[in-house]
């Protein structure tokens, strides 16, 4: 059953490119409550300026939450990987935008490509992630 569920969520990032916005915007928010329903979701939010990106703050759902820090996630669907160097530095400043400072590392981004990016190699990518750190 799991691998059912898991083809089900992965199914649905072929909606990130869809016509419609709504489709777009459904699909993102769709996959970002199955990829996290084993946690305790606190708010979510899907923007379409531009771009297509969610975020959204959860906790875990095993630890009472009094008991546990609020945790932030970032998703940005870019069109393609071909403009993944100018694209990086504006994901990372909305990402870092989104959410206040935190003593703990408890943020998560995941950065979706809309097309099927098969023959992307990451080693290409690596150096233009590393060039970001700060």
């Amino acid at each position: 059953k799991s691998a059912e569920i898991s083809a089900g969520v992965d199914m649905l990032t072929y909606l990130f490119s869809d016509k419609d916005p709504a489709v777009r915007a459904a699909a993102v928010e769709v996959y970002v409550r199955r990829a996290y329903r084993a946690h305790r979701m606190i708010d979510l939010s899907v923007e379409i300026n531009g771009g297509l990106s969610c975020s959204w703050s959860f906790q875990f759902k095993e630890t009472p939450s009094s008991q546990t820090v609020i945790r932030h996630g970032f998703l940005s669907v870019v069109p393609n990987l071909d403009n993944f160097a100018k694209d990086l530095p504006r994901i990372l400043n909305e990402f870092g935008s989104k959410f206040t400072k935190s003593s703990h590392p408890v943020n998560e981004l995941y950065i979706a490509s809309a097309t099927s990016d098969s023959d992307v190699d990451v080693e290409e990518l690596e150096p233009i992630i590393v060039a970001q750190e700060r």
